[in-house]
């Protein structure tokens, strides 16, 4: 990837391998682009040409090396302004051939490469794979792949495959029609998915950037369908050429130009432009003289669905000038969803990009949890509502089934399971029995309620199965004897089904009513947490037999130390390192103790999640407490769980350490003031986005919905803003790269995390590093 320097006698660019004049991908700009942004107004004259007239680098636009002008703002419905640095004047065009020349040599030395790369690549998989494919989404990067492939392969060696999201501008159709007439000689087909995106938005939800199903459903699935259909084959292997680019995103620039085994089952996927700049991509084009589609004449820097959880701002305005019509009953769905949702500025909050954040159902009319697990004696009961043999195929993903009317066994791991079905008027319940102390299992057997319940036939699960066992039309079919138990279709997303992950409200929404007795919120007996009581845990001090504390407080010590994490009849694993280390003063040990106490005590749950930072007497706290519980008064429930509270705050570092009930002193009266820390370790943030993620069973998470969701996070266990949150696991993924990878930029607030490490890790490794 070369930088870029301006050059004014063309009113062009020069490709370099020096230090470049900008940092932005730069793109030519067109005279439609200008109208559109009125640069008339300003009083520029320029010719309706073919040839561009300007460059941009973000949102600057350059005339011969100048920047003459930046657009600001812009959205659903937010006018674009344009900020002007000089003097009106007549616009020239590009002198396109006198570009094309200064940078013939590196434009055939890049193109070169990808052509010899997709050759030698070919030729080493062709034997290995039934079809090579070449993907096409009408924009740039795929116009340019096809054309290289063009150049590297016969025309009979590889089709061409257009995903037809149903959401595509009609610039792109119309794009895509010319593209097929003017190449007779390639075969070329279209995957689409045979329901629009505004119904299935009705079934799923809006897309979002957790909730990405649209891509997996209008892409991945459609076109694994069609190249199984074209080729007659259960399980085809393919080798896919993409225009994926590093340059696109922080996560991209880190593929590798081919890749095995990925997440659609395609077996090679290879990437020949993946080092390509935006502004290669275009000087390629110019100098094939290939045709591009309209929308790149216009402005958009993108081409794809024109209402998007990750389109740009300046996307969105461009779609809500331009496109209004086809984007309209989208917006309308999210405005019903925000009302909905109790949102008074809905505008702003779809032009804030409110509904892109958006990680569970509790927005949706139709969302909810519809299905239960629990566990009861030695079994593991499902509940469901609804009443469909779906059930019993799903479970034959797991191992061999033997059913016999409404009882079956299933084998799992060479154990035998056996099932038992019930029918009622308003559920249907399975009993799988003598499960409950097989963890694994409940997770899949989760993960197959939800899939029985929420099916929707999306095929998406068809897509990732390798054996071509599993079969999704009109009802779910499985061959047993071609599933070899693999668990794709089952654990490739979140809960095992799209509409799932995408409808179910996320983690805990509604914290269940507390229990007033010796195991609920008055389980301490008046008592605090100690920071003497933890430091004679620490040393080894045998204190439940010593005397020194009294039953009732040896009663009150277990308790918080059960509810912290630290002891179930004995000292946990996470209590083990911090025996290890023995510090009692260090504050990410009392973080860590505080956010799980946050999780697992109900005083501390409700305090984090329901008391708002701000100051508090004694009585203030028990009025609440009184209230949340739904008591018109406070009794002495209330009373011992306060002050239980109190001396928390004042007997360990939890109280003005980490801020969350600093005591201060007012007249006779003492208050506690909520403030949180600025001081909060990061490590200890981090471990609170991974207990977030284990609770939810989901690795990819966005900043957002820590601030949104009434669930125990950084924000509400250390009463931390989503700046102070972004900036710490920032600073931790620099260091800890491993551990956690973020996508903050632009519009996006992506947090992924590993799929081998566990809370417990965050603190290995902050005591490693200590």
């Amino acid at each position: 990837m070369f930088n870029v320097k301006w050059d004014a006698e063309t009113n062009g660019v020069i490709l370099t391998s020096e230090e470049g004049a900008v940092n932005s991908p730069v793109r030519p700009v067109f005279f439609e682009e200008l109208d559109l942004l009125r640069f008339e107004d300003q009083g520029f004259t320029y010719p309706r040409v073919k040839e561009p007239i300007l460059w941009a680098a973000g949102r600057a636009y350059y005339y011969r090396g100048e920047k003459i002008a930046n657009a600001k703002g812009g959205g659903f419905y937010e006018e674009v302004t344009l900020e002007v640095f000089s003097d009106p004047q007549h616009l020239d065009p590009v002198d396109v051939e006198a570009v094309l020349k200064k940078n013939e040599a590196k434009i055939n030395l890049y193109s070169h490469d990808s052509i010899d790369f997709i050759r030698s690549t070919v030729e080493k998989y062709k034997d290995k794979v039934d079809i090579v494919t070449v993907s096409f989404s009408g924009g740039k990067d795929s116009i340019v792949v096809a054309d290289l492939v063009k150049r590297s392969l016969e025309s009979n060696n590889f089709i061409v495959v257009f995903s037809d999201t149903t959401l595509e501008s009609p610039m792109t159709y119309d794009f895509v029609e010319q593209y097929i007439h003017d190449n007779p000689k390639l075969k070329i087909l279209c995957a689409k998915y045979p329901i629009s995106q505004h119904e299935m938005w009705g079934k799923f939800g809006p897309p979002s950037r957790m909730n990405r199903w649209c891509h997996t459903v209008y892409k991945t699935a459609s076109i694994r369908k069609l190249i199984k259909e074209y080729l007659n084959l259960d399980s085809p292997r393919v080798l896919l050429i993409d225009g994926i680019r590093s340059e696109e995103s922080a996560r991209r620039s880190k593929y590798d130009n081919i890749n095995f085994g990925t997440k659609d089952m395609l077996q090679v996927n290879i990437s020949p432009i993946l080092h390509w700049s935006s502004l290669e991509v275009f000087l390629y084009i110019f100098y094939r003289r290939l045709n591009i589609n309209k929308m790149y004449r216009i402005g958009y820097t993108r081409v794809g669905c024109i209402i998007c959880p990750y389109s740009s701002k300046w996307g969105e305005f461009l779609s809500y000038k331009l496109f209004n019509d086809e984007i309209s009953p989208y917006l309308e769905i999210l405005r019903n969803n925000a009302t909905y949702a109790g949102i008074t500025d809905i505008n702003k909050y779809i032009a804030d990009g409110g509904w892109k954040s958006r990680s569970g159902g509790a927005d949706l009319e139709f969302g909810g949890n519809r299905t239960e697990c629990i566990i009861k004696n030695d079994n593991i009961e499902i509940s469901l509502q609804k009443n469909t043999q779906d059930f019993w195929q799903w479970i034959q993903t797991l191992g061999p089934v033997v059913k016999k009317r409404e009882k079956c066994q299933i084998e799992y791991t060479g154990e035998i399971y056996p099932i038992s079905q019930k029918i009622s008027k308003n559920k249907i319940l399975y009993t799988v029995e003598n499960a409950n102390d097989n963890i694994k299992l409940i997770q899949l057997l989760k993960r197959i309620a939800y899939k029985t319940e929420y099916c929707i036939r999306c095929q998406a699960c068809e897509a990732v199965c390798p054996t071509g066992a599993l079969i999704i039309d009109e009802s779910i079919k499985l061959d047993s004897e071609k599933c070899t138990n693999c668990g794709n279709c089952i654990n490739y997303v979140e809960k095992g089904c799209w509409v799932a992950k995408s409808i179910t409200y996320v983690g805990y929404q509604m914290v269940k009513k507390m229990d007033t007795g010796k195991k609920g919120i008055n389980r301490y007996q008046g008592f605090g947490l100690d920071k003497d009581w933890i430091n004679k845990h620490l040393s080894g001090n045998d204190w439940k037999n010593d005397g020194s504390l009294g039953n009732c407080k040896v009663q009150s010590f277990k308790s918080w130390l059960m509810d912290a994490g630290l002891y179930d009849n004995d000292n946990s694993e996470l209590c083990e390192l911090f025996i290890q280390h023995s510090d009692v003063n260090d504050l990410f040990m009392w973080s860590v103790i505080w956010n799980n106490l946050a999780e697992n005590a109900p005083l501390i749950s409700w305090y984090t999640l329901y008391v708002p930072r701000g100051a508090y007497s004694k009585n203030d706290l028990k009025n609440l407490l009184a209230k949340y519980r739904e008591e018109e008064i406070s009794n002495r429930t209330d009373t011992n769980a306060i002050a239980s509270l109190t001396r928390t705050f004042t007997e360990s570092p939890i109280g003005e350490a980490l801020g969350q009930g600093v005591e201060i002193k007012k007249g006779r009266e003492k208050i506690y003031n909520k403030v949180g820390a600025e001081d909060i370790p990061d490590m200890a943030v981090l471990y609170s986005v991974y207990r977030y993620a284990e609770r939810n069973n989901r690795r990819r998470l966005v900043a957002s919905e820590f601030i949104k969701n009434k669930e125990v996070s950084p924000h509400t266990a250390f009463c931390m803003d989503y700046a102070a949150i972004k900036n710490a696991l920032t600073r931790v993924a620099a260091k800890y790269p491993d551990l956690l990878y973020l996508e903050f930029s632009g519009n996006l607030d992506n947090i992924i995390l590993s799929d081998s490490c566990s809370s417990l890790d965050v603190v290995k490794r902050y005591l490693e590093n200590k």
